[in-house]
């Protein structure tokens, strides 16, 4: 558990924090089950993220590297969960819907969405893979998808499991989970 307080103190002082040496303590007894070089690869993962401005919580570190292991299984379900839609609801889904993009939303999740903003729009995406090789194509929006989850790591403090489910099922909030929901979908790069 020292070395894990050490780590701690040094996380504290990076983000020129005044948590006492009794919250370290806690900290570090949260994380001593967690390998040091992990919570030292989650930290990198974290503090490289300009969004990241405060110390983090010993769950974000821990939630961050139980996304990272499951990104690439979360990023196929999310691609294939894309490419369902574009097969059932088809290029003019964006013109027809009462409720678009929140239709969207319910779909494919917050991070769909920013999926299908990185092709441009619904139907350049829907152009895209009716124009493309579908093998190609898949590849092509599975590393989109790969790409849009990595830079989310360290956002969330939630349990993998409830963020792959809320991938495949939608409806998965961008932000904290106290920020309202975004009407707009998600933030631009």
């Amino acid at each position: 558990m020292e070395d894990h307080l050490k780590f701690w103190m040094i996380v504290a002082e990076y983000f020129q924090s005044r948590a006492s040496e009794q919250t370290l303590k806690l900290y570090a007894k949260d994380t001593e089950q967690v390998p040091l070089e992990s919570l030292q690869q989650a930290f990198g993962l974290y503090r490289t993220n300009p969004e990241n401005t405060r110390m983090p919580l010993p769950s974000a570190l821990i939630a961050a590297l139980n996304l990272g292991s499951n990104t690439d299984g979360a990023a196929d379900r999310l691609a294939r969960n894309i490419m369902r839609c574009v097969r059932e609801r088809g290029y003019i889904w964006s013109r027809t819907a009462e409720s678009w993009p929140g239709d969207l939303i319910d779909e494919v999740g917050t991070f769909g969405v920013e999926v299908v903003s990185q092709f441009g729009a619904w139907d350049m995406l829907c152009e895209d893979a009716n124009r493309s090789d579908s093998t190609a194509f898949h590849a092509q929006l599975r590393k989109t998808c790969f790409a849009v989850l990595q830079k989310s790591v360290g956002k969330q403090a939630l349990p993998p499991g409830k963020i792959l489910g809320q991938l495949v099922h939608g409806a998965f909030n961008y932000g904290s989970p106290s920020d309202p929901p975004d009407s707009e979908g998600p933030e631009k790069p």
